[in-house]
């Protein structure tokens, strides 16, 4: 395969993967894969701060065309931290580890 690299826009997260899988063999295979990105916002109604993702850029996928899409978001209000994933001659895992997003206030 070939490497491949992309990054969220400026100021953007990664929130969800995004491809499509189909069969090779007596496996089922990641035949593409992208992702899509959010842009965290921060606003204070009524006196209490609160952290939300809007939507973002979307990456275009890697691959091959051909199978079943399908979509691996993080849970609301929470963003990538990694992927994890396995492959033997081909990928036929792929996921995103995800944790919540914290708001620190410092004084």
């Amino acid at each position: 395969g070939i490497d491949w690299q992309e990054v969220c826009p400026s100021g953007q997260i990664v929130t969800e993967f995004h491809g499509a899988t189909g069969p090779n063999a007596l496996l089922t295979v990641v035949y593409r894969i992208g992702f899509t990105c959010s842009t965290p916002a921060l606003s204070n109604a009524s006196g209490a701060w609160q952290l939300t993702l809007a939507p973002g850029g979307i990456s275009a996928e890697q691959g091959i065309v051909g199978g079943t899409a399908f979509a691996d978001p993080c849970p609301a209000g929470a963003a990538a931290t990694g992927v994890h994933g396995g492959a033997g001659a081909l990928v036929d895992r792929v996921g995103l580890s995800c944790a919540p997003l914290q708001l620190t206030l410092v004084p």
